[in-house]
């Protein structure tokens, strides 16, 4: 009876190990089976968000792609960059910005003097956009208001950027009617680039459709 209660013992234990050997087989099978490769991963995440996965020789001049480690990072900027279409619309009051270039005016009007006007497009830690427009103005005696009396330039930059990319595709400054206002009106596209595990993606940060007026 002792002999026969050994060999229960012996054989529960070889069984034991078989199933156990069988099971760490199968996990490994398993781990090789679903590894995927970095890419793969980003194609796989592409059925969630909106993105492109472009070649790092095809990123534009100027632009690092701001680096993460893991793809759950990765996925995490994605949940938190919010792409949407922004339509401002706003209206600003100028501070007066006078240095010593006068021009000649139209009889009742003061002298012009030039003037410039910043204006946030989009910020944040990484990066801010800025619309500038430069104009001339004047004081008019008569209706006892400022004028707008030309429009000096326009631009549209980075004051400062790691990873992002502005594609314009409208851009206007504009007198009003009455002379007393510029209107602006910006249109356009904001890329971030985010480089994975060597490979590049591009994301749509915001769709921008701003207008807003300048007046003194």
């Amino acid at each position: 009876m002792e002999v026969k209660h050994y060999d229960e013992k012996k054989l529960k234990r070889i069984i034991f190990f078989m199933v156990m050997l069988i099971l760490f087989n199968t996990s490994i099978a398993f781990a090789e089976n679903n590894t995927d490769t970095p890419l793969q991963q980003l194609q796989q995440l592409q059925d969630k968000y909106d993105f492109e996965i472009i070649d790092t020789e095809d990123l534009p001049e100027n632009v690092t792609p701001l680096e993460v480690d893991s793809i759950e990072e990765l996925e995490n900027i994605l949940k938190s960059e919010n792409t949407c279409v922004e339509e401002i619309h706003i209206d600003l009051t100028d501070s007066i910005n006078i240095n010593d270039n006068i021009t000649v005016t139209p009889m009742g009007l003061w002298p012009s003097q030039p003037a410039t006007h910043y204006y946030t497009i989009s910020s944040d830690d990484v990066h801010r956009l800025v619309s500038e427009v430069a104009y001339y103005y004047a004081w008019d005696d008569y209706y006892n208001k400022f004028r707008i009396t030309g429009i000096r330039y326009k631009s549209i930059y980075f004051t400062w950027n790691i990873n992002h990319l502005w594609e314009q595709e409208n851009y206007t400054a504009t007198i009003s009617s009455d002379t007393t206002k510029i209107n602006v009106s910006v249109r356009g596209n904001l890329y971030a680039y985010i480089e994975y595990s060597g490979n590049s993606i591009k994301i749509l940060k915001k769709r921008i459709n701003l207008s807003y007026s300048i007046s003194r």
